[in-house]
């Protein structure tokens, strides 16, 4: 692993002051946030919480089948929490904390589906990928009144197994599988001004990448940064192209975020380290390591950067079997 170079850093806070209920799920990417509201999955619950509070919300969230991801989505007339579960998802809006969408998936196939990731797309529309290898589009909004205020548009399947990871660049969606393939569709420049349409997304290429699972794809100006479950992270340009691989962790990459105003991207992983690294630059793609810190004896299920109430930058991360968030405050260098 290289030297950290930057010109700041991020130091870990000694007094946690965010009690969780219970730990999270052992999910991958198991912590989404929005401004400084704060969700992760228990089980069969959903459980939120605002930085520099205490007081934590459980949804009522009443389905009987198990959680398998979670994505705050920005849209035009609110954010929503898509809430992926076998046989299909929910959205729930976080201002309000009330279901306002319900979408059943019915696989042809196979017996068993679940709703595995998510994706806004544009201000009105939003992508959903499934364990069948689908990824769906879906439009709408306005009315919060019900299931009617949002239509499943279209649905294509170009991967063979679970899409784990979603992400949207300028021009392109990039989407990320549990058997280490990523696919890159064209954006319809029509979009902005014609909304979505059958013909909004074009897949351009799909590259088996790794041997192993995708565990989350960002996409960063030229270039997509993809995390794996063998701890590499890869860098490739709009073309599927490989430019860096970093053996970042030990173990499986249990989440990724980035912070594109700040030019740096987090990566934790099952081996309980927490590292910061820059955006990947020039043609090549060229990555160095800001940030490297342990987090002894705990396996991180979440981490996100996050601004507070007071607009100083932060991450947070969750845990499995620890009941509080762990904190970094970002520190400029001298």
């Amino acid at each position: 692993m290289p030297s950290p170079v930057s010109s700041h850093t991020y130091t870990r806070k000694n007094v946690v002051c965010h009690p969780l209920r219970q730990s999270p799920s052992l999910l991958h990417n198991n912590l989404s946030v929005h401004n400084n509201t704060m969700a992760y999955a228990r089980d069969r619950d959903v459980y939120l919480t605002t930085f520099g509070s205490n007081r934590l919300t459980q949804l009522p969230f009443r389905d009987p089948v198990p959680i398998f991801s979670l994505e705050f989505l920005p849209l035009a007339d609110g954010a929503v929490l898509c809430i992926g579960m076998q046989d299909g998802f929910q959205l729930w809006a976080a201002d309000s904390f009330r279901m306002v969408y319900f979408h059943a998936l019915h696989p042809s196939d196979t017996d068993v589906c679940y709703a595995s990731s998510s994706h806004a797309l544009s201000p009105t529309a939003f992508l959903v990928g499934d364990s069948t290898g689908a990824m769906h589009t879906f439009e709408g909004g306005g009315d919060r009144g019900g299931s009617s205020s949002y239509k499943n548009l279209t649905s294509v399947r170009n991967h063979q197994a679970t899409i784990t990871s979603i992400s949207r660049g300028d021009k392109i969606v990039a989407s990320g599988d549990s058997f280490g393939a990523v696919a890159v569709y064209d954006i319809s420049p029509s979009l902005a001004t014609e909304g979505l349409s059958t013909n909004t997304l074009t897949v351009r290429r799909l590259v088996n990448v790794a041997q192993s699972p995708v565990t989350r794809l960002l996409s960063s100006t030229a270039f997509l940064i993809a995390a794996f479950a063998d701890g590499s992270v890869k860098v490739l340009n709009n073309e599927l192209k490989m430019r860096v691989s970093i053996n970042a962790h030990a173990r499986a990459i249990s989440s990724m975020d980035i912070d594109e105003m700040s030019g740096v991207f987090l990566t934790a992983g099952e081996d309980s380290t927490l590292c910061v690294w820059t955006v990947p630059t020039g043609e090549e793609g060229t990555v160095d390591l800001v940030m490297a810190d342990s987090v002894p004896d705990r396996l991180v299920t979440g981490a996100k950067f996050l601004t507070d109430g007071y607009e100083e930058k932060k991450i947070v991360a969750s845990c499995y079997d620890h009941d509080q968030v762990i904190v970094w405050n970002r520190k400029e260098n001298d």
